[in-house]
């Protein structure tokens, strides 16, 4: 959400501050706690495959806390700070609640950049678990018999292309 004049229509809503508000914390919490929590899905990947972790292991309370809670906490934590410490959301009337529009807030740049880096650092973290868990499998497979066949048969393959043509 980096577009200053965004409005969000608030459905069989009253239409105003309290509404408005109420939109924006869940709006907040669920953007970083779902992006969070998919990066906690591909660290989870992660450890069970390159680093070999048990299930079992990934199940105790020192593994679960990062990995299921952390997410939720950092959806809390920006809900709050943009709609109640930052007041970055107000009411623009009817059943619309603008993001920035109308809002006396010196912290909606702020709102903006935090919000566009938290993001941005979740799916680099995301993109970063999955290159790691693609150059493991690689690794692995590159050792075994199959996949030096099936190489040497794409190999092959390409030779015998560039010969017939």
């Amino acid at each position: 959400i980096t577009i200053s004049d965004e409005k969000y229509p608030i459905p069989l809503a009253a239409g105003n501050e309290t509404t408005c508000h109420i939109q924006a914390f869940i709006w907040d919490l669920f953007t970083i706690a779902g992006c969070s929590s998919n990066a906690t899905l591909a660290t989870a990947y992660w450890l069970l495959v390159c680093k070999e972790k048990k299930e079992n292991e990934l199940k105790q309370w020192k593994w679960q806390f990062p990995l299921v809670c952390l997410p939720w906490i950092l959806g809390l934590v920006d809900s709050f700070l943009y709609v109640i410490g930052f007041n970055c959301y107000g009411f623009t009337g009817g059943w619309f609640c603008g993001a920035f529009v109308g809002v006396d807030s010196p912290h909606i740049g702020w709102r903006n950049w935090l919000l566009t880096a938290e993001v941005g650092l979740i799916n680099t973290w995301i993109i970063s678990m999955m290159l790691m868990l693609i150059k493991f499998v690689h690794t692995v497979e590159k050792r075994s018999s199959a996949y030096r066949r099936l190489v040497m048969k794409k190999i092959n393959f390409i030779f015998s292309s560039f010969a017939t043509s």
